[in-house]
């Protein structure tokens, strides 16, 4: 998700498309249809100002910390769009993250990490979805400390720096720099 890139097609006049063989022409076709329907989110000032938000948020936390790390909260009804700029903020943050410690290709390296879940989900149920996300084996009688050390100890192997939390009617973002 985060590498990819729609590719846009050529455009070609009716006069050239018609001249196209049916297979070519239809090759053609699909590949246009493909990239109008890509996952491209066009950077509104509502998401760039989330993405400078949690930038500031960022820098705040990094270094030596006192007290709880500063974190973001989205919030609002359904179909506003939150889950697309959790999306689009994880996939800035990773790429910038990325880019920072030259680790671009690093499969073992995981700056964000994005956690759907129900609405008013337990502590226990949230450390289990956690799990579930990162892939982690899990006994059957863990407890929710136990599954929480799991988990911390997972995404600081994999460098993870922010995790976004998405429900139906809210967006948690907490930056852990």
């Amino acid at each position: 998700f985060v590498a990819y890139q729609a590719e846009r097609p050529d455009v070609l006049s009716a006069k050239k498309r018609d001249a196209l063989t049916p297979l070519l022409r239809e090759k053609y076709d699909d590949a246009r249809i493909e990239f109008v329907n890509a996952p491209i989110v066009l950077p509104t000032p509502d998401l760039e100002r989330l993405v400078r938000e949690a930038r500031i948020v960022t820098s705040l936390n990094r270094g030596a910390q006192f007290t709880a790390r500063q974190g973001l909260a989205v919030s609002g009804s359904q179909t506003l769009g939150k889950s697309t700029a959790a999306m689009y903020l994880g996939r800035t943050h990773e790429q910038r993250e990325r880019a920072r410690h030259s680790r671009e290709d690093d499969k073992g390296y995981a700056p964000v990490l994005y956690v759907s879940t129900p609405p008013q989900t337990s502590p226990k149920g949230l450390m289990m979805r956690f799990a579930s996300t990162l892939g982690l084996p899990l006994r059957a009688r863990a407890t929710t400390d136990e599954v929480m050390d799991q988990v911390v100890h997972t995404l600081r192997e994999l460098g993870t720096t922010m995790v976004i939390l998405d429900d139906k009617y809210s967006l948690g973002i907490a930056v852990v720099s």
